[in-house]
């Protein structure tokens, strides 16, 4: 398992899920990340760990160490988490004759210049993107792909954290309708468009709260977007997610492109319905109508529309809430996720050993 990111993360979330599940199947799980992560704080006790992913554009000396390490724990294929692991150990495991399977998140075409495809993108030799959305876009601008090569498997959560949480205490009035937003702080999740919605409809409404949860480099804007709208609560940096998510009684997710939507799903475990874009694997992820609502990417109007029928609407809320909580029971559960991954991993052992 290897994920070099520093911070945390949906590629952290997603590696954590996926080596305590891999390792209650049966296999020996070790994960390659970069020193002194958030990933290798939350994971050394449990697992063994190889520190050895730093530095950028393929580095001999974090290459050589993996290789060392991969070679030392007997590995049988590499699982790579995030496109930055191409310059790592996905490299590392290629000369040391490892199979490697790359999971892929980011709705983007491969990229065009000739030695990125070469170096990077045909390293894999199999990937898994996290919606069909993101599949698709793989397939038409990866032409070495055929359909066998690319795998789709949703992110996933264990429900139960989210479905048992307590509330938490948002220090907000009774009465009081708290429409959320959680995740990073960053333009392409849509917050201009959010805030510019909030000022449009906060006038009006005043028993509807704006919570803001999470960090990021547009949070200094957000703000001064923000500065003077009635009734906004900053949270900042959360980890209990859980108790969040069961405080609001709206999420919104009002992304420019997406290439899954976590968040989405961790609010349904909670019970609470999501408004969100129907921008790449946010359309897979909510059922217009019925788990929440679509709406068009960078429309202000109709994301402002909808979070006041939402919020007006607590008998809805509730019917959505309940239909999430079972959505994600049934498509979103990590045991699910798990055993998908375990699937395309052994493929991955067996092509490569008929190969050799």
């Amino acid at each position: 398992m290897s994920s070099p990111r520093k911070g945390w993360g949906g590629a952290a979330t997603l590696a954590v899920d996926l080596s305590r599940g891999l390792q209650a199947r049966g296999h020996e799980v070790v994960l390659f990340c970069k020193p002194e992560s958030a990933l290798h704080q939350e994971l050394r006790g449990e697992f063994a760990c190889e520190p050895v992913l730093y530095g950028i554009d393929f580095p001999p000396a974090a290459i050589w160490r993996s290789i060392g390490a991969l070679r030392r724990h007997r590995t049988d294929v590499v699982l790579s988490l995030v496109r930055m692991d191409l310059r790592l150990t996905a490299p590392a495991a290629k000369l040391a004759g490892i199979p490697v399977v790359a999971h892929r998140a980011e709705l983007e075409p491969f990229s065009r210049v000739p030695h990125r495809r070469l170096l990077l993108d045909r390293l894999p030799d199999h990937w898994v993107a996290n919606s069909r959305a993101n599949r698709e876009i793989m397939l038409r601008s990866g032409a070495w792909l055929t359909e066998d090569d690319v795998s789709t498997i949703y992110n996933g959560i264990n429900p139960e954290p989210y479905r048992s949480a307590s509330a938490a205490d948002l220090g907000l009035p009774a009465g009081a309708v708290a429409v959320g937003y959680v995740g990073r702080l960053v333009i392409e999740k849509g917050l201009p468009e959010l805030a510019a919605a909030w000022r449009r409809l906060a006038p009006d409404h005043p028993d509807l709260h704006l919570v803001i949860a999470g960090e990021g480099n547009y949070e200094k804007e957000l703000k001064r977007r923000l500065g003077d709208a009635p009734r906004v609560r900053w949270l900042g940096f959360r980890r209990d997610i859980p108790e969040i998510l069961k405080a609001l009684d709206l999420v919104v997710m009002p992304s420019w492109e997406e290439p899954f939507g976590l968040v989405a799903t961790e609010a349904m475990a909670a019970g609470k319905p999501v408004l969100a874009t129907c921008a790449g694997g946010l359309a897979e992820v909510v059922v217009d109508g019925e788990t929440g609502c679509l709406v068009p990417p960078r429309d202000v109007v109709a994301l402002a529309q909808a979070i006041v029928a939402l919020a007006s609407d607590a008998t809805l809320r509730t019917r959505m809430g309940q239909a999430g909580i079972a959505h994600v029971e049934r498509c979103f559960s990590s045991d699910r996720v798990v055993e998908e991954y375990e699937r395309v991993l052994f493929r991955a052992v067996q092509k490569a050993t008929r190969a050799r």
